[in-house]
């Protein structure tokens, strides 16, 4: 794009921030290591600074961000811009100060003859945003000046080619910019080349390369982003940087640091971006240098999310990401806990600390993924101890569940070793199986069929298991089963559930799924097994008619029966339907639409026995055989309902993995997988998660178990403060 042409006054002022900008301040540089990295993050509430930064000049904080509480309502226009302000405390808890104007947003702006930051920031609807201020201290002129950088988007519509701007301060809490004259005060637009053209909220690497630092520039409509290193006093590009960085899109708020352990840089970012949020993704990118390459971790599967193994926090504790600072060694990260509103003035502040370690694992691997950045644990009392995690691996079982049956478990799937590809027209069904095991760490037996995969379906006369799950590309999927113990006729007899695909769309039937009785844990099932309880049976369903996704079953009674939660066509609703007093039909009793829930699968259910609340989870965004996508909730009074999940609030792009699901995720990347189920054993809820290798051929697929633990919360978007899903995220460990 264009340059813009400097006017005579201007040159004035750029000499003037040329000669000004010498001079030494002396202050303490960034340690090298962190003295103890801390366990737990920091929440500021009641100051009006919002989109900026902290950082640690001396023994003493500075806190920075832009001012809301003159009456600023984004994309209003004309409305007021109260300006950038600064507030200042002796730790990061605080107590921090009232904040203080950086300059007068009546101060004149001299790229724009006439008219004042007033006009440029509150004329036009589209404010002025992330300052960002730094020191020349062991980088560049390395004099302890210290320079303001920000964000003015409307300048792009006033003829600049970009719509940053810097300012010379003379100090750390200002005054900055030409208005605040000698010895530093000047207002300098930036030449740039890599960052040229870009509109979005910026960072600054918290940490210097090579005596340099560098700008982190989202271009317009967050399409891409680039990074340019800085020149020796910080106010200009050099040139030298790149475009495109790790294909990132719809990124912003960019902040990035060198990991002092491992010397890799890290970049956190908004994903996706969204204005005023108050819940979305953190994502990560790492770089052997500060330049790149950057590359960001990728997902696989049928429908997969691209962020879904990049992003290391589904919500953000609430807000959303902004950039990152540096103190005393250690890298924190501050999110604006937003309201959801146009005026953000009530919106609070929370710092997390980042701790980052090198990830040896591979995309479609099949084993546990855990993001190089650990998660943000958005609490200030760590979390107590409780069941740890399992994973099983070389188990050829998956898309089913774990039960426990007496004193032995019981791991069900589908077999896959024998070349099943899903999609393929025709393939090799390899059947549902089992396996047991005295603990659910094994060791696990080697599984064996729980019916025969070339027994007659008696529901399509001619035709076998094999071929109705293999003949026609959509396979079978699912097994789920259940003992009547508790509940219904309470006899002790197992039930299997599964879904097949064809039925509903090959083979004439109105649903996919279909029950078989079963004469023990480990089978035989169905009609083919004989006496005393094999059977085959196909339900007779009502609110869940029609449905053909992949289902559970609630793990808890009420009222004497269980439930089937069952995905519509599509995924674009979810259903559920009370069984009856055999558990092999649906009752009509149930309720359609649940939370209003779309583009989402794989549901299990269960009871909170501390509470007495429903809870439900679920995969979110769907997709198939992924290596990575989020885990949902929703929670109920009653197994019918209602149900709902947590809203966000904010503008943002209508879309399948939007930020409009942020607050309701557990877990952005399922510890590098799908949720598929709950099961509830000895009281304790565990969700099944399938470590799908990325491919339709699943073969070699892992999966884990995370115990779920449930905490009401009364907290809701639009409160400005830190959000933890009432389902504790996983630990993927």
């Amino acid at each position: 794009m264009p340059r813009a042409v400097r006017r005579p006054g201007v040159l004035l002022a750029v000499l003037f921030l040329i000669s000004a900008l010498f001079g030494a301040v002396q202050t303490t540089a960034h340690a090298d290591t962190p003295a103890a990295p801390p366990t737990t993050g920091v929440t500021v509430t009641g100051i009006d600074l919002h989109d900026g930064q902290i950082q640690k000049y001396g023994s003493t904080y500075y806190l920075y961000g832009t001012m809301y509480a003159c009456g600023y309502h984004w994309l209003q226009s004309p409305t007021p811009w109260c300006g950038f302000g600064v507030s200042t405390a002796p730790s990061m808890s605080g107590p921090w100060s009232t904040p203080v104007p950086l300059f007068s947003p009546n101060a004149a702006d001299p790229y724009n003859p006439g008219k004042t930051y007033q006009a440029v920031c509150g004329g036009y609807g589209s404010g002025c945003f992330s300052p960002r201020m730094v020191q020349r201290s062991g980088w560049g002129a390395n004099d302890g000046v210290f320079v303001l950088w920000f964000n003015a988007p409307s300048y792009m519509g006033l003829g600049a080619s970009h719509a940053y701007m810097t300012m010379g301060c003379n100090g750390p809490a200002g005054p900055c910019g030409a208005s605040a004259g000698a010895p530093y005060g000047s207002t300098h637009r930036p030449a740039l080349h890599q960052c040229d053209g870009a509109n979005g909220d910026p960072g600054l690497t918290a940490d210097s390369e090579n005596g340099a630092i560098a700008l982190i520039c989202p271009m317009p409509g967050t399409t891409s982003v680039g990074i340019e290193q800085l020149d020796k006093w910080g106010t200009n590009g050099t040139g030298t940087g790149t475009t495109k960085v790790a294909d990132l899109t719809h990124a912003e708020a960019m902040g990035a640091y060198r990991d002092r352990a491992t010397g890799t840089w890290v970049m956190t970012y908004t994903d996706k971006n969204c204005g005023y949020c108050a819940g979305t993704g953190a994502g990560y990118a790492t770089a052997p240098s500060m330049l790149g390459p950057w590359t960001a971790p990728t997902n696989r599967g049928a429908g997969a999310s691209l962020n879904a193994r990049r992003v290391f926090s589904a919500n953000s504790c609430g807000g959303q990401v902004d950039t990152v600072s540096v103190i005393d060694g250690q890298p924190w990260e501050k999110i604006d806990l937003w309201t959801g509103d146009m005026n953000e003035e009530k919106a609070g502040l929370r710092f997390e600390p980042l701790s980052f370690r090198p990830v040896g694992d591979t995309v479609g691997d099949g084993k546990l993924w855990q993001t190089g950045l650990a998660p943000f644990t958005c609490t200030d009392t760590p979390a107590a101890a409780g069941p740890a995690p399992v994973t099983v691996a070389g188990v050829d079982l998956h898309d089913g569940q774990i039960q426990k049956f007496g004193s032995t478990y019981y791991l069900y799937g589908t077999m896959d070793d024998c070349g099943f590809q899903w999609g393929k027209t025709p393939t090799t069904w390899c059947g549902f199986g089992v396996s047991t095991a005295p603990s659910m760490n094994g060791p696990w037996s080697s599984p064996t069929l729980l019916f025969s995969r070339d027994a007659a379906d008696p529901y399509n006369p001619g035709n076998t298991y094999q071929a109705v799950c293999a003949g026609y590309g959509s396979g079978c999927f699912s097994p789920r089963m259940i003992q009547r113990s508790g509940w219904g006729a309470n006899d002790g007899v197992f039930i299997l559930w599964f879904n097949a695909p064809a039925y509903k769309s090959n083979l004439g039937a109105s649903h996919a799924y279909m029950t078989m009785g079963c004469n023990g844990p480990a089978g035989p099932c169905g009609a083919s097994a004989g006496a005393p309880y094999g059977t085959t049976h196909r339900p007779a369903l009502h609110q869940c008619d029609g449905a053909n996704g992949d289902a559970g079953l609630t793990t808890t009674p009420e009222n004497g029966t269980i439930a089937l939660i069952c995905p519509m066509p599509g995924t674009t609703s979810i259903a559920l339907e009370q069984l009856t007093y055999w558990g092999a039909d649906g009752s009509g009793t149930g309720a359609t639409n649940l939370a209003k829930l779309s583009n989402v699968e794989s549901t299990g259910a269960y009871k909170d026995p501390a509470t007495g609340t429903w809870v439900m989870t679920y995969a979110d965004v769907n997709c198939g055989f992924c290596t990575g996508t989020g885990t949902g909730y929703a929670t109920a009074p009653s197994v019918l309902g209602p149900w709902t999940a947590p809203e966000n609030k904010g503008v943002w792009e209508q879309a399948a993995d939007s930020p409009a699901h942020g607050r309701r995720q557990i877990s952005a990347g399922s510890c590098g997988g799908k949720p598929d189920t709950v099961s509830v054993i000895d009281g304790q809820p565990w969700q099944k998660i399938n470590l799908w290798t990325g491919s339709a051929a699943p073969a070699g697929s892992g999966l884990h178990f995370e115990p779920l633990h449930y905490t009401p919360s009364t907290r809701k978007a639009g409160d400005g403060q830190v959000w933890v899903p009432e389902v504790a995220p996983f630990a993927c460990s």
